[in-house]
């Protein structure tokens, strides 16, 4: 009988040491890190941080950020501060005792649009056109204009026709993919009508 039980605990020491062995060699195995973060603004004006959250899987234990700009970061979480437009390749790498992985995303910093913009004519008689031309700083994207009268156009640059009498603001909204910017002119369009003074009309005879 003690024979059979000192087998017995010397058979269940041997499964536990081969047990406890299995465990070790996967925690030296493992996987390899599988890289991934999230941006908090991939577009953005020059002078914003920038945070940058690791979500990579695998449980990493090094990690490298690459801003594109030059600077680097070994930090789990890292922030960071573009300082000039422009388009930035980020690279995260991570890694463990198996191994290494890279995610790349793009970051662009550029400046929001300034609006403003000039008509041919701000004294008119009704009926006639004025040409208005955008002159919109750091590249617009999209335009509406708001002539004051209910009417509106999304050309750049449109020719509108003021039919009514009156005094019109005009409003230009632009953007682009950083922000929007509105420029309004107020009483910018005077639109009077044609006066015909009848008492220096001559009449023609016919001899």
């Amino acid at each position: 009988m003690k024979k059979l039980l000192s087998l017995m605990v010397t058979s269940l020491t041997i499964l536990l040491l081969m047990l406890n062995c299995d465990d070790r060699k996967d925690m030296e195995i493992g996987e390899k890190p599988v890289a991934s973060f999230i941006i908090s603004d991939s577009l953005i004006t020059p002078g914003t941080k920038v945070q940058f959250t690791d979500s990579s899987k695998n449980i990493p234990t090094s990690w490298s950020w690459e801003f594109g700009d030059g600077n680097q970061s070994s930090d789990t979480n890292a922030s960071h501060i573009y300082g000039e437009a422009g388009t930035y390749t980020v690279n995260l790498t991570v890694g463990n005792n198996v191994g290494f992985n890279t995610m790349t995303k793009i970051i662009k910093v550029g400046l929001p649009p300034v609006a403003y913009f000039k008509a041919n004519f701000t004294y008119l008689f009704s009926g006639n056109f004025v040409n208005f031309t955008d002159t919109s700083a750091n590249s617009p994207t999209s335009w509406r204009w708001e002539f004051g009268d209910g009417n509106y156009s999304i050309e750049q640059n449109p020719s509108y026709k003021f039919n009514t009498i009156g005094t019109f603001d005009v409003t230009l909204i632009v953007s682009n993919m950083f922000d929007s910017d509105t420029l309004k002119k107020e009483n910018y369009i005077k639109v009077t009508k044609i006066v015909i003074d009848t008492s220096i009309i001559k009449p023609i005879f016919e001899i």
